[in-house]
């Protein structure tokens, strides 16, 4: 796990300063629905009000957001799904993001892991397109946690490359990155580890084991807890830098 990860005493110290409150976070699912994927979208599902109130303990003004991949080579049309919150307009589909907690939770209980499967699917693409959402806000945290058991196309339809997507990632200046995904491949994707932060220091996040199977679902949820305890202290750690007391 990298240096973010915290447990719930280094939190408390994190945010004991009453002006940590005001601290704002945007979270975006990125989530592989293919069909090995079910116990997955069930774990994050039964522990999904667990994991809010670590971000609700920690005084945050949370969004939340999810997208759902599978993979576009084989089915273009509907194998990169963009979730809208809210009421649609003649010129918008609905907000990416949500600060509802039961309409996140009607989101993430509709997902169906279907088609597909390991060995690769459209990662690449689906970091792009959450990264480059359009209603990321300006005053918060912005974190993506991805999560799939496959390998990326290598080329993908529109990211053709390890480096491409390290630039995409860059220039969308989010500040944290999470990487949830099989074992097995934890040393490919050690590659985006390497993505700068805008501050040109590492970009923040751990690159976690996913597991195999249902069996491994008590330790997903360990991991789900991890990185809301981690994305906590990062959102804290920016209101901070950035002044923000009591807005």
């Amino acid at each position: 796990m990298s240096r973010f990860t915290l447990v719930k005493e280094d939190l408390a110290g994190a945010i004991s300063d009453e002006g940590y409150a005001t601290a704002a976070s945007d979270f975006y699912f990125v989530i592989d629905c293919t069909q090995t994927m079910q116990w997955v979208l069930d774990t994050i599902c039964e522990n999904l009000l667990s994991v809010v109130k670590i971000f609700e303990d920690g005084g945050l003004r949370m969004r939340y957001g999810v997208l759902e991949f599978r993979d576009r080579k084989y089915r273009e049309d509907d194998s990169l799904i963009h979730h809208f919150f809210g009421e649609s307009t003649s010129s918008c589909n609905g907000p990416h993001f949500t600060d509802d907690v039961d309409e996140l939770k009607s989101v993430l209980e509709g997902l169906e892991a279907k088609w597909g499967g390991p060995p690769k699917e459209s990662v690449f693409d689906a970091l792009k397109h959450a990264v480059e959402c359009p209603d990321w806000r300006d005053d918060a945290t912005r974190v993506v946690v991805l999560f799939t058991d496959a390998e990326p196309h290598v080329p993908d339809t529109e990211v053709k490359s390890w480096q491409d997507c390290i630039e995409v990632v860059e220039k969308s200046e989010i500040d944290m990155l999470h990487l949830v995904v099989s074992e097995k491949h934890i040393e490919k994707y050690r590659k985006l580890r390497l993505i700068q932060g805008p501050n040109d220091e590492d970009l923040p996040g751990d690159l976690l084991p996913l597991g195999d199977s249902e069996h491994s679902s008590e330790s997903l949820r360990k991991v789900l807890e991890g990185i809301g305890y981690s994305s906590t202290r990062k959102a804290a750690m920016d209101n901070a830098k950035k002044g923000f007391r009591g807005v």
